[in-house]
C-alpha cells in the first residue's frame, strides 16, 4: 500500500544502532486485502535501503498476484498498475536488512500463482520493451521462509536488461529458492552477476522444500552471461544446489528457443547436500523442448570446490543437453547443446563409494569436456588427466567442517593453471595448490566491504594499502593484523559527509583488521 519511492538520491533506513537487529517493520498484514503486490517498490536511481525488517509477505493477501517484500522494478510496477516509471535504474543498494517471513504457514508455490518473494530486482513481462537496471547491490541481509524467490533477479520484457548486480555475504534459511536468475519475453539478458559468499540452508521445517541457486530461461533469444557464483556455502536442501536450466518450457506459456548461458564461474563453493538418487549438486541442462534455434549452455568453469553428500547414489554433477519433454509421452527432445565445461582442482566425494558423477540416466549425460586434477569417489577416475580418489579426509565430515587434516590426498595435488588465488576463507592458495574449496594450513584473511551513500552527489572511497576503490569494488580481503586506511574523495561540487559503522567524522578512516 505505500506508494513506490520514485525520488533518486535517497536514503530509506530504520533506526538501529552500530550492530543492532533492524527496529522499522514493513509488515504486509497490515495491508488492506487484495491490494497488496509489493511492501516496497524502488523506481529511482542511487537509492539505499537499510536496516529495514520486512514481514508478512502473505500470498493470500492477494490471491491473484505474486506478493513481494522489495521490488527493483523499471518500467511500471509488477503488480501492474500504471505508477509511471523510469526505463533505467541504476545503484540501488540493499543491505543490512531482514525479510523474515516465519510467524505463519505458507504452502509450496505454484506455477499458476500466487507466491511469496524476497527481493524482486527487473521486470516482469508486463512492461515496455528496452528497460535496464544496472548496479543493485544486495548485500549482508538476511532472508527466511519465502516460498518462492528470496533473491530474484529477471528480465522478462523484450529487450531488457539486468547488468551488474552483486549478491554478497547474504543469510538464506528455508526458502523455496534462495537465489534465481531468470530470463523472458525476446533478446532479455541478465549479465554480469555476482554471487559471493552467501550461506544457503535448507528448510528444517517440512513446510518448504529449498534449493539452492538457479539460472534458468524461458525466453526467445535471452542471454545469462558471466555469471559468477563464488565462496557460498550450500546445505541441507532438498533440491539441487546449482542449476544451470538454459531453456526451460511450460506446455502453459511460450515456448523457449535460442537461449544461452555462457561464461559461468563456479569457484571455491562449498556444497553439503545429503540426498539420494536425484541431482543433488551441480546440475546442466541445455533444454527440455526442441527448437530452431536450439539452446545451449557453453563455457562452464568449476574449479576448488568442495561438493560432498552421504547418501547412496547421489549425484554430485550431472550434465544434460536434452532433457525429458515436458509434454508427457512427446516426441524425444533434440539439438540443445552443452559445450566447453571445465571441472577442475575439486572435490566430489560420497562415503558410500558410489560415483558422484552421473555417466548413464534417462536421457543421454555428458561428463565434462575437461575433467581434470578433481578427487572423485567410486571407482573409475584415478590416475586419469590428474584424478585421484579415496577418502579427503576432512577435519569433520559429520559435522559439516570441510578443512583439510594433514593426512589428506587433496594436498598439493592442484593444477596451477585455472586455479583462484585464495580459497573459501580469502586465504592464500599456494604455488602448487590444493584441491577442494580450503587451503591446507593457510591463514584467513578478513575481508572489508564498503558502502558508499550517494544523496545527489557523487565520488569514490579508497584504500591504502590498494583493494578498494568504491565505486567499482567496494570489497576487499587484507591479511590479518593489517592497518587499512580509508579516504573518501567527493567529486568536484560534491561534498562528503561522514563515515558510520566504525569511523566517524569526514577525516580519514583507520581500520585495523584482526580476524576473518
Amino acid at each position: 500500500d505505500l506508494p513506490p519511492i520514485k525520488r533518486d538520491h535517497l536514503v530509506l533506513e530504520g533506526i538501529a544502532p552500530n550492530g543492532s537487529p533492524a527496529r522499522v517493520t514493513l509488515d504486509g498484514r497490515r495491508a488492506r486485502m487484495g491490494r497488496l503486490g509489493d511492501l516496497l517498490l524502488v523506481q529511482a536511481s542511487e537509492v539505499t535501503v537499510r536496516w529495514l525488517r520486512f514481514t508478512g509477505v502473505d500470498e493470500m493477501l492477494n490471491p491473484k498476484s505474486n506478493i513481494t517484500a522489495l521490488s527493483v522494478e523499471e518500467g511500471h510496477a509488477n503488480t501492474g498498475s500504471p505508477w509511471p516509471a523510469s526505463k533505467l535504474i541504476a545503484n540501488v543498494q540493499i543491505v543490512d536488512d531482514v525479510f523474515d517471513n516465519r510467524g505463519f504457514t505458507l504452502p509450496a508455490a505454484k506455477a499458476s500463482g500466487p507466491a511469496a518473494d524476497g527481493v524482486w530486482v527487473g521486470t516482469d513481462g508486463l512492461g515496455p520493451a528496452d528497460t535496464h537496471v544496472s548496479g543493485i547491490t544486495i548485500a549482508r541481509n538476511t532472508f527466511r521462509n519465502y516460498n518462492n524467490d528470496a533473491i530474484f533477479v529477471t528480465e522478462g520484457d523484450s529487450g531488457s536488461t539486468a547488468k551488474g548486480v552483486v549478491i554478497l555475504d547474504n543469510t538464506l534459511v528455508g526458502n523455496e529458492l534462495p537465489i534465481e536468475l531468470g530470463v523472458g519475453g525476446s533478446r532479455s539478458r541478465v549479465a554480469g552477476t555476482r554471487i559471493i559468499g552467501n550461506t544457503i540452508t535448507g528448510s528444517n521445517t517440512g513446510s518448504i522444500s529449498s534449493g539452492g541457486i538457479d539460472l534458468d530461461m524461458n525466453a526467445r533469444n535471452g542471454t545469462i552471461d558471466q555469471t559468477l557464483i563464488e565462496g557460498n556455502a550450500i546445505s541441507g536442501l532438498q533440491y539441487t544446489a546449482i542449476i544451470l536450466n538454459a531453456a526451460i518450457f511450460d506446455p502453459k506459456g511460450d515456448k523457449p528457443a535460442g537461449d544461452v548461458i555462457s561464461n559461468t564461474q563456479i569457484v571455491n563453493n562449498v556444497i553439503r547436500a545429503d540426498l539420494s538418487n536425484t541431482d543433488a549438486g551441480i546440475y546442466i541442462q541445455a533444454g527440455n523442448s526442441t527448437s530452431s534455434p536450439p539452446s545451449r549452455v557453453s563455457a562452464v568453469t568449476i574449479e576448488n570446490d568442495t561438493l560432498v553428500d552421504d547418501q547412496p547414489w547421489s549425484q554430485l554433477f550431472d550434465a544434460v543437453p536434452n532433457g525429458l519433454g515436458a509434454v508427457p509421452n512427446g516426441p524425444a527432445v533434440s539439438g540443445n547443446q552443452i559445450t566447453d565445461v571445465i571441472l577442475r582442482n575439486s572435490i566430489l566425494y560420497n562415503s558410500s563409494g558410489t560415483s558422484p558423477l552421473v555417466i548413464a540416466g534417462a536421457v543421454p549425460n555428458q561428463l565434462p569436456d575437461v575433467l581434470t586434477n578433481s578427487l572423485i569417489s567410486g571407482p573409475g577416475w584415478a590416475g586419469q588427466n590428474g584424478n585421484i580418489s579415496g577418502d579427503p579426509k576432512f577435519v569433520d565430515d559429520a559435522g559439516g567442517d570441510y578443512h583439510l587434516t594433514a593426512a589428506s590426498p587433496a594436498i598439493n595435488a592442484g593444477a596451477t593453471i585455472g586455479a583462484p588465488g585464495y580459497d573459501f576463507d580469502g586465504a592464500w592458495r599456494d604455488a602448487q595448490p590444493d584441491i577442494g574449496a580450503f587451503e591446507f594450513g593457510a591463514v584467513p584473511r578478513p575481508l572489508l566491504s564498503v558502502i558508499a551513500e550517494q544523496l545527489g552527489g557523487s565520488g569514490t572511497v579508497t584504500s591504502s594499502p590498494a583493494g578498494i576503490n568504491c565505486g567499482t569494488t567496494c570489497s576487499a580481503r587484507f591479511d590479518p593484523n593489517t592497518t587499512v586506511t580509508l579516504t573518501a574523495t567527493p567529486d568536484k561540487g560534491s561534498r562528503f559527509l561522514g563515515w558510520s559503522n566504525g569511523c566517524t567524522g569526514t577525516a580519514r578512516c583507520t581500520i585495523t583488521l584482526n580476524s576473518a
